[in-house]
């Protein structure tokens, strides 16, 4: 399970992703990348570790992880389209600040500039908020890549 932030969206659902390597013309990703999510409510941050297989110029398989292990990882493919890459990632589950989880609760859409690596998630709950919070429906996240 991806760790998420624990404010808004159930702290947000902060799925974190890191981007791989960009290659030359920045038409592939490859490699291991840290993604720090930044809360826009809260400033809150969050660590992940995102992992990059090239699939094709343009195209790329990743792994959304907590750690550097590859454990608890989701998966999902980044396309290369009108000068960003661009990925959704569904199910996500939710940690909330009690401990609990829900399981897929939520769906992030992620832009990323290929130069800068810096880009947004757009994060959409589709399950129940955490227990006794108001959780919201839609959140926005500020997203950057490291190569690790």
């Amino acid at each position: 399970m991806i760790k998420h932030m624990r404010t808004a969206l159930v702290a947000t659902a902060a799925v974190s992703i890191a981007l791989a390597p960009i290659a030359v013309a920045d038409t592939q990703m490859s490699g291991h990348y840290t993604e720090t999510t930044t809360n826009r409510e809260s400033g809150q941050t969050i660590t992940n570790h995102w992992f990059f297989t090239p699939c094709g110029d343009g195209c790329a398989t990743v792994q959304l992880c907590d750690n550097a292990k590859q454990e608890d990882c989701e998966t999902a493919k980044a396309q290369l389209s009108d000068g960003r890459w661009k990925m959704d990632v569904s199910d996500i589950d939710v940690g909330c600040p009690d401990g609990s989880t829900i399981p897929k609760a939520a769906r992030f859409h992620y832009e990323w500039n290929p130069s800068s690596l810096a880009g947004t998630g757009e994060g959409t709950r589709n399950g129940p908020g955490c227990p006794g919070l108001i959780t919201p429906v839609a959140t926005t996240t500020d997203i950057q890549l490291k190569l690790a």
